[in-house]
């Protein structure tokens, strides 16, 4: 019975990190877009303190979950949003205001790293791919045995 509990709450772990993702990211989109209207500089600065307000927070609720389950966790986020990017610039029109909700919602926390990647040359394509992959950060947050 104790190893059906382990692999319960092991199950219920892999969702941790795109439900942070979503709710952080949903925070961060409405925010960018409340405050949006000030000047680029001080986009960045926004964009950048809710990059670092996401990661700090996480620290503090991935710290009891083991590396192995957040790196699992990361992915499912990570496969998601590739797919989705992926879809939104072969098909834009396939999902129509749904692509553009699961597109922005779960970026919203990392932004200001797609504005830096576009901002040093790596594309726009290339800048979502890449940050894209930023939830692989938590794992770092984890315990480093497993249960």
């Amino acid at each position: 019975m104790k190893r059906r509990a382990v692999i319960e709450y092991k199950m219920h772990g892999l969702w941790i990190v795109p439900a942070y993702c979503l709710i952080t990211g949903t925070i961060g989109f409405y925010a960018d877009i409340t405050y949006s209207v000030h000047t680029e500089q001080e986009n960045y600065i926004l964009e950048a303190a809710i990059f670092a307000i996401a990661l700090l927070l996480g620290r503090f609720i991935f710290r009891f979950f083991s590396r192995k389950i957040l790196f699992y966790s990361a992915s499912i986020t990570v496969i998601f949003q590739i797919i989705i990017t992926a879809l939104e610039l072969v098909m834009p029109d396939l999902l129509g205001a749904l692509g553009i909700v699961l597109f922005l919602y779960p970026i919203g926390w990392y932004r200001i790293i797609i504005r830096l990647l576009v901002r040093i040359g790596s594309g726009g394509v290339l800048s979502y791919f890449l940050a894209s992959l930023c939830p692989y950060l938590f794992i770092f947050f984890g315990k480093q045995t497993s249960d």
